[in-house]
């Protein structure tokens, strides 16, 4: 060996950033897991990706129970289900302003709660 190179980098600004992006997105779940308002995600493909405590506190079923299935094949009651794949649908194709709309989810013991 005739002699060695070394290159380095600050990483310092890097770490910083990563742990103030990693603080953010604890405050934002606590943030929707605690709120007193019903929160709840679905991805590209109706299925749920999120559910706060308080929709469980409405609905009876809890995290668990829902994420991965399809918000409007297992919880939309029928008469909802065409409102609320369309404001879906909108959603996809990138609408911002979807404006409000009301719609029925069934609950675990069978009740109807209007959202």
């Amino acid at each position: 060996v005739i002699g060695v190179i070394a290159v380095g980098h600050d990483i310092t600004q890097i770490k910083r950033v990563t742990a103030e992006q990693k603080r953010e997105a604890a405050d934002m779940a606590r943030l929707i897991r605690c709120a007193n308002a019903i929160i709840f995600g679905v991805d590209l493909q109706g299925r749920l990706t999120e559910w706060n405590n308080k929709v469980t506190q409405m609905t009876g079923y809890t995290k668990d129970e829902v994420l991965g299935k399809s918000l409007i094949d297992n919880f939309v009651v029928t008469e909802s289900k065409e409102v609320v794949q369309d404001m879906m649908d909108k959603a996809n194709r990138g609408f911002e302003e979807l404006g409000e709309f009301e719609f029925l989810l069934q609950t675990k013991d069978g009740r109807h709660i209007e959202l």
